[in-house]
Parts: structure tokens; C-alpha cells; sequence
């Protein structure tokens, strides 16, 4: 396999960084363009941030970060865990620092070369760690890492290549400055909502909402006039409170997402029309619209990439939805570029539903136990139970790697094309007899996102243990699992298929309850 070697730069080492990516391809090498994308003035922490992360959480081997000097792109870079980050302006000193250092970062200082730019990245490739002495002296380095870092879960998933969103938004969150301060001191990078959030909140009478709809009752608004007014202002103020994430990350995290209304669930054209109406309604390029992975959802999030607009793509439960989706990514960048148009600047999320395949699969489980003759059958279904939502994720997250790291992306990537990364949503424990963070604790994995409930988030800072990679731990063990279903009798895609259907009732259910509440309010004074 390729050596994987992320480069980035901001404006002062564009065309050098454009130049280096064709020089590795042509070596062999499989270089991760991390950015910038164009010449224009940019914020060099964002992109050898993307650079060092990379390398700190294994899904690049190597990184290469250019700028002017190389001083500042430096500093960021040796923030990161794991990472010896060293400025090289010469062969020699670029050997030197692989063979006594370790340095697994090369900064160089483009205004500042002695020797060409090629011929110092292959002579610190070609350089090998001398070990001995030197040894010694990168664990001294390696072990700061420990006295130095935060040791909050959330800031573990952040060095560890996660982003942790919140499952939850209502008006008292924004205006009391609680969502600011989990921003800003729990790490929390992004949020989603769903009707169902809103018609508890607006329920309850949480926060300014009985204020709002007595006077949108005075006005005398519709039902659907209140819903749009009162959730897109939440959305508007949660997307500026987030847009400082948004801002320091070069536009990969400080989501805010919203869903296309459930009758459009089976629209195309209908869902294409409905989000890019809300995306410039709202008019904050930190949004993500929420569309269904129906086929119609699908063909519509395919056309909304090709327009620029941020999709989160939600329920999805099986690898099949999984690869039309992320199919329909790629062929939506392809049709972008082909127009003409710049691809950094679009994101999107594939979101894997998580916890309710546990619950339906246990169910079919128990019926087959219930029946069983045979001994190891019924040992083999019992250990199942539990286990086949996070299989399941495995093979999701392999497939995720194969597809976005491997040939067929590298020429969007060198567009300036980012990942689609998957969304582990629905990570609340159902059964209260198992630990209420095991859907946080076993998906951690570099370029995901994980959407997790607000009582899920405060276990997770209680008691939440999280390690590096945990998704692509085990993964044959999850192929033998997923297998044996199939043996027994189990048909894991049709229970996601109808997961998916009762998904979109469930969703459409919610939006009208909702309506309802909203209607009540207004009549009832």
C-alpha cells in the first residue's frame, strides 16, 4: 500500500503544495490534499491543523506542511498529540530530522528553500529513524503529550479525529449561553435537530417561546408561518454561536442541521426545491440540510451537492444505503466540477442510525431463540445480541475508508474535495442494562461525527472512556458476525429496509405532532 502523506498549506505555499501532490503521485506516494484549495488569503493554523491531525490519529502515515517561513505552521502542528512537526529548508537538515528526531511532520519554508522543495521531501523520506540515543529522546518528547493535553472525553474525541455534535437545540440552550459554553468547554462541534426536539421544547413552554407565539398569535400567523419563524430563528442563532467552529476548522465542523419537511421524503424534485429554498433563507454557509437516503432523497442530495448546498443525509442503516449514498456524493462533486464550480466548499455527512438495529435485530433474535434446537445456534445468537448495530458500523466505516481514501477519490481530492464523513446517529442506549456510553465509546474513528444525546453526553463526561481507532477494532470478528446472521436466518438488510420505512413514518408522525402543538398554542389563547 501506498505511504499516505498529507500536505497542506495556506496561500503562501499553494501552487508549491499543488506542485508537491503531482510530484508524490508520480513517486508512488498517496498524498491527502488538505488544503487551501485556492491563492486566496487564508488562516495557516486551519490547514496544518488538518495536516497534524491526520498524522496524530493514523489516517495519514506522514504530513508535509508548507507556508512562507514554516514558523507558525510549526507551532500548530506540534500542538497535536503524536506529532514531531520539524522546519527544513535544505536536504540535510530535513535527513537529520528523521534520522535523530523521528519527525513524522516536515514544515518547510517556501520563501526560505536552499535546495528544491521535491528534493528535500524525498531526502527526509528516504532518511530512517536511527533509534539508540535518539530513541530515548523522542519517548521524553512523546510522553508531554500526556502531562500537556486535555483530558476531557470530548477533547479526546476531537484529538482522535472525531467531532462530537449535540442531539438537541432549543431556545433556552442559545439564549443562555449554554450552547456557547459546550462549544467552548466541552469541545461539542455541531448540532442537529428534529421535530421532535422542537415540539418538546415548544410544549413545555421552554425559554421565549410562549412569548413568541402569543405575539405570532396576535398576528394572527398560520401554523406553518409560526414553525418557520420560530425554528429558523433557533437555527440562524445556533449556526452564529457555531460559525466561530466553523471559522477555525476551514469549514469542516460548526454544523447546524434541519431537515426537508417529511413530505418530500419520496420528492425529488420537490426536496431540491424545498432545501435550496431554506439554504438561502437561512443564509449561513455553516448549514446543513437534512434529506432522506430514499431513492428520491438520494437523487435529490446528488443534485444539491452538484449546487453547493451542505446535505446530512439521515437514515441510514445498512452498508447498501451507505454506498448509494456515498455514490451519489462522488457523482454530485464529479457533476460540480464539471461545471465549472470550486468543490471545497461543500460538506456533507452520511448519518448511520445506530442504536435502533440493536433493538430490532434483538427482537428477531429472540424469536429464533425461542425456537432453536441447537446448542451452538443458540450460543451464537445469544452472543449476538447487543453486537450487531456497532458490526454493522464497522463494515460501514471500512467501506468509508476504501471509497474516500483509495484511487477513485484521489482526483476530487486533489480538486479540493473533502471526505463525506459518517454520522453515527441514534447513540442513545435503548436497554438500561448496558452502559449507557457504549455507542460513543466503540465508534470512535478519524473523519467521522458522532450526534449524541444530551443525557448520552453527560455520561460520556462522567464516566465515558474513549480510545483511539475503536471502529476499525474487530473487524473481522464483525464479517463472521454479520455472516452468521445470514446463516440463521436472519436478513439484516430487510430489517434495515424497514427501519428506514418506519424511520420516515416515525419522522413524518413527529413533523405533525408538531403542527399540532404549535396549532394549539395558537388557538389557545
Amino acid at each position: 500500500m501506498a505511504l499516505r502523506i498529507a500536505i497542506g498549506t495556506d496561500h503562501g505555499g499553494f501552487e508549491e503544495k499543488n506542485a508537491l501532490g503531482k510530484f508524490l503521485v508520480e513517486r508512488g506516494y498517496a498524498p491527502i490534499d488538505c488544503g487551501t484549495y485556492t491563492p486566496e488569503s487564508t488562516d495557516y493554523p486551519i490547514f496544518a491543523g488538518r495536516v497534524a491531525q491526520a498524522v496524530s490519529t493514523g489516517a495519514a502515515d506522514l504530513g508535509v506542511i508548507l507556508c512562507r517561513s514554516g514558523n507558525g505552521m510549526m507551532m500548530v502542528a506540534n500542538r497535536y498529540p503524536g506529532v514531531r512537526a520539524a522546519l527544513a529548508m535544505k536536504k540535510a537538515t530535513a535527513q537529520l530530522a528523521r534520522e535523530h528526531n523521528c519527525a513524522n511532520v516536515l514544515v518547510l519554508a517556501a520563501d526560505h528553500m536552499i535546495d528544491e522543495i521535491g528534493e528535500v521531501v524525498l531526502a527526509w523520506l528516504d532518511a530512517t529513524f536511527g533509534g539508540g540515543r535518539h530513541a530515548r529522546r523522542v519517548d521524553l518528547i512523546d510522553g508531554l503529550d500526556r502531562l500537556t493535553v486535555s483530558n476531557l472525553p470530548t477533547a479526546r474525541l476531537v484529538r482522535f479525529g472525531q467531532s462530537p455534535w449535540l442531539d438537541d437545540i432549543n431556545d433556552r440552550m442559545i439564549a443562555s449561553g449554554e450552547l456557547e459554553r459546550l462549544a467552548n468547554e466541552w469541545n461539542i462541534r455541531g448540532m442537529t435537530s428534529n421535530p421532535t426536539i422542537f415540539n418538546k421544547s415548544i410544549g413545555h413552554g421552554v425559554g421565549s417561546y410562549p412569548k413568541q407565539l402569543a405575539s405570532l398569535r396576535g398576528r394572527g400567523a398560520s401554523v406553518e408561518d409560526a414553525y418557520e419563524e420560530m425554528v429558523l430563528n433557533d437555527i440562524q442563532r445556533a449556526l452564529d454561536i457555531l460559525r466561530p467552529v466553523y471559522n477555525r476548522t476551514g469549514g469542516d465542523d460548526g454544523f447546524v442541521s434541519l431537515e426537508v419537511p417529511p413530505r418530500f421524503g419520496h420528492d425529488e424534485e420537490g426536496t431540491v426545491e424545498e432545501a435550496v429554498r431554506l439554504f438561502e433563507k437561512i443564509d449561513r454557509p455553516n448549514l446543513m440540510i437534512k434529506v432522506p437516503s430514499t431513492p428520491a432523497g438520494i437523487a435529490a442530495f446528488e443534485r444539491l451537492t452538484a449546487l453547493g448546498v451542505n446535505v446530512n443525509v439521515t437514515l441510514m442503516f445498512s452498508l447498501e444505503h451507505y454506498r448509494d449514498v456515498a455514490a451519489a456524493y462522488v457523482r454530485g462533486l464529479r457533476a460540480r466540477l464539471a461545471a465549472g464550480n470550486p468543490t471545497h466548499d461543500v460538506r456533507s455527512v452520511a448519518s448511520m442510525f445506530i442504536s435502533r438495529i440493536d433493538v430490532a435485530v434483538n427482537k428477531e433474535i429472540d424469536a429464533k431463540l425461542a425456537i432453536a434446537k441447537d446448542d451452538e445456534e443458540r450460543e451464537f445468537l445469544q452472543a449476538a445480541r447487543d453486537r450487531v448495530a456497532i458490526a454493522n458500523t464497522k463494515q460501514v466505516y471500512a467501506e468509508f475508508r476504501e471509497l474516500f481514501f483509495g484511487e477513485p477519490f484521489q482526483d476530487l481530492a486533489r480538486a479540493g474535495a473533502g471526505v463525506q464523513r459518517p454520522l453515527w446517529a441514534s447513540t442513545g442506549v435503548k436497554d438500561p442494562k448496558l452502559r449507557d456510553v457504549l455507542y460513543v465509546e466503540e465508534l470512535v474513528a478519524p473523519y467521522t461525527v458522532n450526534t449524541i444525546p444530551r443525557s448520552t453526553l453527560d455520561g460520556l463526561m462522567d464516566h465515558g472512556q474513549v480510545r483511539m481507532n475503536a471502529v476499525s477494532e474487530g473487524l473481522e470478528e464483525a464479517d463472521d458476525l454479520l455472516r452468521g446472521l445470514e446463516v440463521y436466518g436472519i436478513d439484516l438488510k430487510a430489517i434495515c429496509q424497514k427501519l428506514q420505512d418506519d424511520g420516515l413514518k416515525a419522522f413524518a408522525d413527529s413533523f405533525d405532532s408538531l403542527f399540532e402543538t404549535i396549532g394549539k398554542e395558537l388557538t389557545s389563547g
